[in-house]
């Protein structure tokens, strides 16, 4: 069987899903424990063990749909397999620029711009991040 995280798009609906998922079972979860509240108030024991035993049963249910594992994939939980993947990185970037006909460079390059000059009012501990010499001798 091959990879369900085998896009992006789908990784992330995966992702999305599991955790609206862990959701309703937290907002279960907590009714049963608002039901098991009201039982132990009127005495009713049973009923009440049974409301805890169901609200910690949606707790459970919750996080396997957050810790739920796609064995075909590596690795194989989706936000760890959606970092590994997907992230975003410098090449990302590049190959965006390069693929969209450069769109959105200049705002980049200008951000990139300003961290350097704000770098270079602070003392430098990294040779390569430091404000280039000048040659007095050129």
């Amino acid at each position: 069987m091959a990879c369900m995280l085998s896009t992006e798009s789908e990784c992330w609906s995966q992702i999305i899903a599991g955790y609206n998922n862990a959701f309703g079972y937290a907002q279960l979860a907590e009714s049963y424990a608002d039901d098991a509240y009201i039982h132990m108030l009127l005495n009713e024991d049973r009923l009440m063990n049974t409301a805890m035993i169901n609200s910690l049963h949606m707790l459970v249910n919750g996080l396997w749909t957050l810790a739920y594992p796609y064995n075909d994939c590596d690795p194989k939980f989706a936000v760890p397999f959606y970092l590994k993947n997907y992230a975003v990185t410098w090449q990302k970037i590049v190959e965006s620029w390069s693929f969209n006909n450069f769109e959105g460079r200049m705002p980049t390059i200008a951000f990139i711009d300003r961290m350097r000059q704000l770098l270079w009012d602070e003392p430098y501990f990294v040779a390569w991040a430091a404000e280039p010499e000048t040659n007095p001798n050129p």
